[in-house]
């Protein structure tokens, strides 16, 4: 009997796929600040311990390069395989270091895998899990990434303290190699994503997955099926991503990974034991308080499981980043307030700036304050925005390029930040919070809402019916007949348009009036479609979609002036298209979105992929189009 894959067990995986993203944030906070690492390895200087805290996501940078070439060749299985190796050779060069410098190479091996899993997986997870449970998968993953921070550290922390040696951290770096073989052996029981398969043009074991995600027969999909739901597979190149219409989508992408990395979270976390430092706290005291904001993300974690499926994301990323740019304000300035210039605490040349014993509590505290904000908001919510606003066709290396800014600029933070605090000081935490808040007032004023954006899977992959086109619980398309509606004409639409649908007027610079029909795909499947139309809401309402038709003006000669402004034209007469064709000789139109705020629509052509061009008084349907296995146009 076949195995049927049941969505527990690739939770299961992606856990595994979380314990390795996680485990080695946390692998130096313990040492940095212990006196038998700086002894051994000669109290490293600020431009070392930038050295080594920046080959992490240096490393992360370059792993999103790699699975950017690799990842739609070996597939999703085959990525996931040979950056488990790589992290295995991480893992064996951080265990037998000797210096500083081999410390650094190790953990940026281990960046490598790290990079390329963290897109890698996020690819996988989309593919795979239906619309309904994304964001309770995403959750997932982040949580068992802060469980193996906070793993990893208290493991630090234990060793540190019975080996008090060079023991302590080569066993505690050991230890990471465990998740890797875990991932290895994972990788033979989840299946290939079926998306994978789609694009590499192999259908048929496409449609053995998607079967044995559902638990029917195989003859439940079929190639129609398979293709209405992943749309275009078409191969696109690193130059598409800056060309219309995809650039806008990487860039909000981008903007976003970098407005988390500002927000000063990952250097919090690294460099929090010097804020224990510069506290007065030593010993105990000290390592309990750094532990606790890695417990608090734990915790905090959990709070999305509740409301992250249903609430709007734009909202939650510009609640919590303007939160976090308060409190990090807060930060510096308490730091400012009740701090002072001291020489190098315990020979530290980074820490330079004493906290009075008030103002380590206040400073700590707001610290905590700041993680449970993150870990509430946007420790899932910015992931899951950056991959909900890429479409299918560029995912793998829109993403890459997405995430590797991202490493990029926590590379530069986390490199940068010894040497910061050596120099601007308190300055340091209060710039991250200048710089968060900047960024979320650009979010707030100019990026869309994606929570009703969703790729081109039309079913569910594991919960649809095992009829095409029937109705899908947690489906986030409209029902409709996916067969009929996609067989009129599979072609591809190039349309030169604008539209103005609120005065249902036709003038001399021929604008449009129009109506929709009520089933319609969300707005990313138009965005992946060559139609020049500005959607101007992203709100989903069913109640607002109405049938509406499209007149578009015959045409005027080059030659010839247009003889004055058309008419009003009244939509309730221009419903039947025969009529239409037979009064008017024009072209009709079906537009299909699912809002009712189109405007500014000016129709100078439309051409279909295949060369075809479509004259006045020909009737089109653009939602009988859909990608063709050659591409938009």
């Amino acid at each position: 009997m076949k195995r049927v894959y049941e969505l527990h067990k690739i939770s299961g995986f992606l856990i595994v796929v979380g314990m390795i993203l996680g485990i080695d944030v946390s692998s130096m906070a313990v040492f940095i600040g212990s006196k038998h690492f700086n002894e051994y390895f000669n109290y490293p200087t600020p431009f070392q311990q930038g050295m080594v805290s920046g080959a992490y996501p240096i490393g992360g940078l370059i792993g999103c390069v790699l699975f950017a070439f690799m990842g739609d060749r070996i597939s999703r299985l085959g990525c996931f395989r040979c950056s488990a190796l790589i992290w295995l050779a991480g893992c064996a060069i951080s265990v037998l270091v000797i210096n500083i410098y081999m410390i650094a190479m190790g953990r940026f091996v281990k960046g490598v895998a790290v990079g390329s899993l963290s897109v890698v997986s996020s690819i996988y997870l989309v593919e795979v899990f239906p619309t309904n449970r994304k964001g309770i998968a995403t959750v997932l993953v982040q949580l068992t990434i802060t469980f193996a921070i906070f793993l990893m550290y208290m493991a630090c922390w234990t060793f540190n303290r019975f080996f008090n040696s060079h023991y302590a951290f080569r066993i505690s770096w050991g230890l990471e190699i465990i998740p890797a073989l875990a991932l290895i052996t994972g990788t033979f029981i989840i299946p290939e994503s079926p998306k994978w398969f789609v694009a590499n043009e192999q259908y048929n074991e496409a449609q053995e997955v998607l079967s044995r995600l559902n638990a029917a027969s195989m003859s439940a999909f079929d190639r129609e099926a398979i293709l209405n739901m992943y749309g275009n597979t078409s191969k696109t190149k690193f130059v598409d991503l800056i060309k219309p219409p995809y650039f806008k989508q990487v860039l909000i992408g981008i903007t976003i990974q970098t407005l988390v990395q500002f927000t000063g979270v990952n250097v919090l976390m690294y460099y929090l034991v010097y804020i224990c430092e510069m506290a007065g706290l030593h010993g105990n005291s000290k390592m309990n308080a750094a532990s606790m904001p890695y417990l608090l993300n734990i915790l905090f974690t959990f709070v999305p499981f509740h409301f992250l499926d249903k609430t709007s994301r734009k909202m939650l990323i510009i609640n919590g980043s303007f939160s976090l740019a308060l409190v990090m304000s807060l930060i510096g300035f308490s730091m400012w307030v009740y701090g002072y210039d001291v020489s190098p605490i315990n020979g530290n040349p980074a820490l330079v700036w004493k906290l009075t014993p008030k103002g380590g509590e206040i400073t700590i505290a707001l610290c905590f304050v700041f993680v449970a904000i993150f870990a509430s908001t946007l420790s899932c919510s910015a992931w899951l925005y950056t991959n909900e606003i890429l479409p299918t066709v560029i995912k793998t290396k829109g993403l890459s390029v997405c995430m590797g800014v991202s490493w990029l600029v926590n590379f530069t933070l986390t490199f940068l930040s010894p040497l910061m605090m050596s120099t601007l000081k308190w300055g340091t935490f209060l710039l991250f919070g200048i710089v968060t808040f900047v960024l979320t007032i650009v979010v707030w004023l100019t990026f869309p809402e994606t929570l009703a954006l969703y790729q081109e899977n039309a079913l569910d992959l594991c919960s649809c019916k095992t009829e095409v086109g029937s109705s899908n619980k947690g489906s986030s398309i409209p029902d409709f007949d996916y067969n009929d509606a996609f067989s009129e004409i599979p072609t591809v639409y190039k349309l030169k348009a604008r539209a103005n649908l609120d005065q249902f007027s036709l003038d001399d610079h021929d604008t449009i009036a129009g109506k929709y029909r009520s089933s319609a795909p969300s707005p990313v499947y138009l965005q992946q479609n060559p139609v020049a139309a500005k959607i101007a809401t992203h709100n989903y309402n069913e109640s607002s979609l109405k049938p509406e038709s499209v007149r578009i003006p015959e045409q005027p000669n080059k030659a010839e002036k247009p003889s004055g402004s058309a008419k009003s034209v009244d939509p309730e007469k221009h419903c039947d298209p025969m009529m239409s064709l037979q009064s008017d000789k024009i072209m009709m139109l079906t537009l299909t979105t699912i809002s009712s705020n189109l405007s500014d629509v000016l129709v100078e052509e439309a051409v279909t992929n295949d060369g075809y061009r479509y004259n006045n008084g020909d009737v089109i349907d653009l939602y009988a189009s859909r990608p063709s296995a050659g591409g938009v146009v």
